[in-house]
C-alpha cells in the first residue's frame, strides 16, 4: 500500500517540475523577444554588436564566456555569438567540411 506521504511527496515533485519548465519557457519566449540577449544584456545599456575584428576571443553576451573568433554559437550556453556569419568558403575548405 502507498503511504500519503509518498503521494504528497510525488505531487510537490509535479508541481515543482511543472513550474521549473513554465519558467525555463518564459526565458526562452524573452530571449526570443530580445533577439537571443537575455533581459539583463538587452537592459544594460551597454552596445553588445559591436565586435572587435582584430580580438582572438568573442564574449558571449548572453553568459559572458569567451569563445574563438570564428565559431558562430557560445561553448557554454549555445547562444549566437555576435558577428557570427555563415560558413566560411576559403578555398582550402575540403567541400561538406564546416570551417569554424
Amino acid at each position: 500500500m502507498i503511504s500519503s506521504s509518498l503521494v504528497f511527496g510525488l505531487q510537490a515533485a509535479l508541481i515543482a517540475l511543472g513550474l521549473l519548465i513554465a519558467y525555463r519557457a518564459g526565458r526562452l519566449r524573452d530571449q526570443h523577444a530580445t533577439g537571443g540577449l537575455g533581459v539583463d544584456a538587452a537592459d544594460s545599456g551597454a552596445e553588445t554588436n559591436a565586435v572587435d575584428p582584430d580580438a582572438e576571443v568573442v564574449r558571449c553576451p548572453q553568459c559572458d564566456v569567451e569563445n574563438e573568433r570564428g565559431y558562430r554559437y557560445c561553448r557554454s550556453c549555445v547562444s549566437r555569438l555576435p558577428g557570427a556569419t555563415g560558413l566560411d568558403r576559403s578555398s582550402d575548405a575540403s567541400p561538406g567540411r564546416v570551417v569554424r
